[in-house]
């Protein structure tokens, strides 16, 4: 039975249990009941997570992509090689590790950091003392993935983890694999631990994530680290959605091909459109209008249009399948009057 059948069913009992609300606020808001609930439910979840993202396992997380980064960094026991563009948690889960960061400068391409290289990692790891992982961001905020599978034998040869921020790449797994594969292959099937933001490209919770481990030395450490680190009360509406954002992605995966045949005709006379490797972000660059990409998103917001985020002349916006076709074509008709 799933989280949330769990839930509507303890939910219609009389509560003399938390939350206080006694479901006043939402009759899905439950919490442990000795013996009843949550039973294997969230372990079973667990696992078709897991298959749905081909890992060994996978971890559902409340607390945010963050607690996933700090968690692998706390859990591989040394120092760690890190891109300089990586995100402020990797600081913090050093800091709690009591571990040194040895950063890689990013290359640019298009005027924007690019993803580290096996190369550059091999290069990092003679230049520092006791490193036992490196940290790639693949996808990042802008689209762009790493060359895993190479970075994977260089790891490997070097015998040190492999850790992944895959935080913009919850939907990867959802059609990258086979011949008409949409997206790069998911960091969960090749990483020995990554996370993925599932509220930032699926249909979840924001402050939701999964967490997908391949090591099994790793994988205890990880769990002792997400305890350490983590709330004793979880949500289970977050996780119930966790659960449900798979298989919405596994019911609807076809619909992104329509999504990304709309995405490949935005372009218009004041801007250009940022080849990447995610067609699900769209990037977008206004030089030829003369404006910033935060000048773009101010003119855009106040037409009800709302970008995920701006840097220098570009503006990055995220199509997932909660969108249609036609917002796409929207998007494209207010990017066309700017």
């Amino acid at each position: 039975m799933s989280i949330f059948a769990e839930l509507r069913k303890t939910g219609r009992g009389l509560s003399f249990h938390t939350p206080g609300h006694k479901g006043a606020l939402s009759r899905l808001d439950g919490t442990e009941i000795e013996g009843v609930f949550p039973e294997n439910a969230i372990e079973t979840a667990q696992q078709k997570a897991a298959v749905h993202y081909g890992a060994k396992a996978v971890r559902f997380l409340v607390n945010g992509s963050s607690i996933g980064v700090k968690s692998m960094i706390m859990s591989v026991g040394g120092n760690i090689i890190a891109p300089e563009n990586r995100h402020i948690s990797v600081d913090e889960g050093a800091k709690l590790a009591g571990v040194g960061i040895k950063f890689v400068k990013n290359r640019t391409e298009h005027g924007l950091p690019m993803p580290l290289t096996a190369r550059q990692i091999e290069q990092a790891y003679g230049e520092e003392k006791g490193i036992r992982a490196a940290l790639v961001v693949s996808p990042d905020y802008f689209g762009f993935t790493a060359d895993l599978k190479e970075i994977r034998k260089t790891c490997d040869r070097l015998g040190i983890y492999m850790l992944v921020d895959s935080a913009h790449g919850a939907h990867f797994a959802s059609a990258d694999e086979g011949k008409n594969a949409l997206f790069p292959q998911s960091a969960s099937r090749i990483a020995d631990a990554c996370n993925m933001s599932a509220h930032k490209t699926m249909r979840a919770y924001t402050q939701s994530a999964y967490l997908a481990i391949n090591s099994a030395t790793l994988l205890p450490e990880v769990d002792k680290n997400l305890a350490l680190l983590g709330t004793t009360s979880p949500s289970y509406i977050m996780m119930g959605q966790l659960e449900r954002a798979i298989e919405y992605e596994e019911k609807y995966a076809s619909r992104y091909k329509d999504l990304c045949k709309e995405i490949k005709r935005v372009s218009g006379k004041g801007f250009t459109v940022t080849a990447n490797d995610d067609p699900m972000r769209i990037v977008v660059d206004f030089a030829p209008s003369g404006i910033t990409g935060e000048e773009a998103c101010r003119r855009l917001a106040a037409r009800g249009v709302y970008a995920e985020k701006s840097e220098g002349s570009k503006a990055v916006f995220i199509v997932t399948l909660s969108d249609k076709p036609a917002n796409v074509k929207r998007l494209c008709r207010e990017l066309r009057k700017i």
